[in-house]
Formats: structure tokens, sequence, C-alpha cells
């Protein structure tokens, strides 16, 4: 496909991955940004020498990777090879170089002292549940107190958080054009209760964050329908809130919304329980496990391992 196409207005680029990058590469020192905007970043030094690790060995039609890629954008050449489709496929294990050059940023000087710091002992926990994956249940040696203790806190939020996306799909379930607050808190009892209880854990736990606390307070409410209430105002999307009332929003679907398979959930969710993490915890930490297996060459051994146990389940 022509990039002339590609930049069309009217053609639909799925972006998960390049907005997962947003905050990534700033703080692995690949790019300098020169606002918060994806296309607003300019590749580093550090970055070129990434590329270069990572796509030197590969040559399509005998020219650099980037080279090749730049010609694609004046409108010179084709991409649709499989030389380049394996340079820069992220389903493809990067060569020995680029792994190191990749754990030296993650472990490297780019942040605040106390983010570099966190970021070089939790490699150091992967690592050490890489070779002792039941010692996920202990506070890992290398991590400090205040660091083990906001981990824990965030499990305690991401469990609140999830109590608070199930009263609103329990609302939104069968619901009509519009829905009382009054019939709406009766509809996500259940859901508001459990909430109640998950929101006063996080706030047990001290944690000072004060997004997180500002949230939790509002579901500590002791009238149901306040809590509710705020919630739908949060969301603004599937629900939305006119006079008295719960209205249908742009995102509302009216069902619940359907469980994971292992082809649509990303690791973190769908082989969460082969993932040795404590429960509840981050996403991104089951994810920085599966690339510290990645950095090391055994994320591949690690997903035919668990193909294996699926198919002889």
């Amino acid at each position: 496909m022509a990039f002339e196409k590609v930049s069309e207005d009217s053609h639909y680029v799925t972006q998960p991955m390049r907005m997962a990058t947003v905050q990534a590469l700033p703080a692995l020192g690949f790019v300098s940004p020169q606002g918060q905007r994806f296309n607003d970043f300019e590749p580093t030094d550090e970055a070129c020498e990434f590329i270069s690790a990572s796509c030197s060995a590969l040559r399509p039609k005998n020219k650099e990777v980037t080279l090749h890629l730049a010609e694609w954008v004046c409108g010179g050449v084709d991409i649709s090879e499989n030389t380049l489709r394996n340079a820069i496929s992220p389903c493809l294990p990067l060569p020995e170089k680029a792994r190191r050059n990749l754990r030296n940023h993650l472990a490297g000087p780019n942040g605040t002292q106390e983010d570099v710091k966190r970021r070089q002992n939790l490699l150091a926990w992967m690592d050490a549940l890489r070779a002792n994956p039941s010692a996920a249940k202990l506070k890992p040696a290398v991590l400090d107190e205040t660091h083990w203790h906001d981990i824990q806190a965030g499990s305690l939020f991401f469990k609140a958080q999830t109590l608070a996306l199930e009263a609103l799909d329990a609302v939104e379930l069968g619901m009509g054009p519009k829905c009382s607050y009054v019939d709406a808190t009766q509809k996500a009892q259940k859901q508001l209760q459990k909430l109640q209880q998950a929101a006063q854990a996080f706030l047990a736990s001290g944690n000072q964050h004060s997004d997180a606390k500002r949230f939790c307070e509002e579901c500590t409410n002791p009238n149901p329908t306040a809590v509710l209430k705020a919630l739908v105002q949060r969301d603004g999307t599937g629900l939305r809130e006119r006079e008295d009332d719960i209205i249908r929003g742009p995102a509302f679907s009216g069902k619940l919304p359907p469980p994971p398979t292992d082809e649509d959930a990303p690791p973190s969710e769908s082989n969460a329980t082969d993932i040795p993490i404590p429960e509840g915890v981050s996403f991104r930490l089951r994810n920085f496990y599966l690339l510290n297996l990645d950095l090391h060459g055994e994320l591949d051994a690690w997903l035919q391992r668990h193909k294996e146990l699926e198919n002889a389940a």
C-alpha cells in the first residue's frame, strides 16, 4: 500500500501500539518530545543505535530498513516484502545486541532518581521470579517498603476500579432510553456494596495518591445513589446524566462485555495465572515480567509451554 493512501484523513489506522509508547519512549531516552503527542517526538541518538542493533542484519532491497521506509514515504518503493515485515514485526524476537541495548535503557539514567532506582529494582525482582516463581507472594528483598506499599495499594485500587465498572455495567444491562437513579441503584446494589468495601480497603492502606484517593472517597459515600451518581458523571461514555435521570451515552451497548479470550486479551489478562506476580497488581507489572523474559530470549519458550498446557487442558 502506498504511503499517500495511508496518510489520507479518511484512512483509519489502529493506534494501540503507538499510544502505548507515548510514556515509554521518552522514559527510555529514545525520543526528545517537543509535546505530548506521538507525532511531536524526535528520535535521539540512542534510538538510532537501538534501531541499528535491531535491524542491521535485515536489508530489504539491499538497503537499510530506515532508508527503505523513508523511500516508501516519498512514494518510491513498495513495502510488501518479507524482509521488511520481519524487521518491524513485534512478533519476532530481537537480536541479542538489541535486547542488551533495551535492558540497559530500562535500567538507565533517564527519569528522576527515584524512577530509575525503582526500575532497576523491578528488573532485579523480575530476574528473581524467573529463578523462583514461588516467591511471588513474598515481599521482594530488592524493593523498599515504600515501593512495596505502593504496589499493594495499587492492587487495592484496581479492585475498586473494576467493581466500579461492574456497577456501571449492571445499570447498563437491559436499560431503556433512560433510567432513574433510584432504579439504577437497585440494579447495581450488590456491585455498589462491594465497591464501597474495596474503596474503604484502599483508603485504609494510607496511600496518598490524590486522584485515587479522591475516587475512593467518592465510592465510600454511605449513600449508594450518590456513589452511582459520581460514577456516571465520571463515565459520560456508556452512561450519561440528564437532570435526575441516567441516559444512554455514545458507547452504550446495553449488555455485559464478553469475557476476554486468549486471542482478544493481552497476556497480562488471559495468562495471568501463569505469571508469578502477586494477584491483582497493575497489568504493567505483568507485562514487565513478560518483557524481562523476552529480554532474556525466553518468551518464545514460555508461550510454547503455555500453549501446550492449554491444549492439554
